[in-house]
């Protein structure tokens, strides 16, 4: 979203600055994100301050807080993530209620670097013990698919008669 120079304008009048976090101490949503009306919808602060220094957020991108405080609208604290950067950020500082994130698998493989899968969904899992288990079900899976598909062709037959 463009900065209008009325938003601009009211965005400054409730950012205080300091040496390290610019505090936002207008209205804040449940959650301590400062957050300004702009068209009658609440925006976050901490969205305006990166499209105003930054530029815009591309789509999908979620914008994080280094210093771990949501009121601060500092540019230099903020960077851009993933939904699943921004869960993994939330856990890795204790904010995310859960157990803590496991640093292996249950047989010693290290969950970090090329051995880490991560899901579309965010879930972590061993990338070496993924590819076992896959070789080791590989044939109960063909399996189950020839006996899924001539069930299926059965089925066909009969309504089709």
């Amino acid at each position: 979203m463009p900065a209008p120079e009325a938003w601009r304008l009211r965005f400054w009048r409730y950012v205080q600055k300091s040496e390290s976090c610019w505090l936002w101490i207008g209205s804040k949503n449940e959650h301590g994100y400062g957050q300004l009306s702009i068209s009658n919808r609440p925006a976050k602060a901490h969205r305006l301050s990166w499209e105003l220094h930054q530029g815009p957020i591309p789509d999908g991108k979620c914008v994080l807080h280094r210093c771990d405080n949501p009121a601060c609208v500092n540019p230099e604290h903020l960077f851009l993530g993933t939904q699943a950067d921004n869960v993994l950020d939330c856990r890795q500082k204790g904010r995310q209620k859960g157990p803590p994130i496991r640093t292996h698998c249950s047989r010693g493989h290290a969950l970090s670097g090329e051995n880490l899968y991560v899901s579309p969904r965010g879930h972590r899992s061993c990338r070496m013990c993924r590819m076992q288990w896959m070789a080791a079900h590989q044939e109960e899976r063909r399996e189950y698919l020839r006996a899924y598909g001539a069930l299926r062709r059965q089925k066909e037959k009969r309504h089709a008669a």
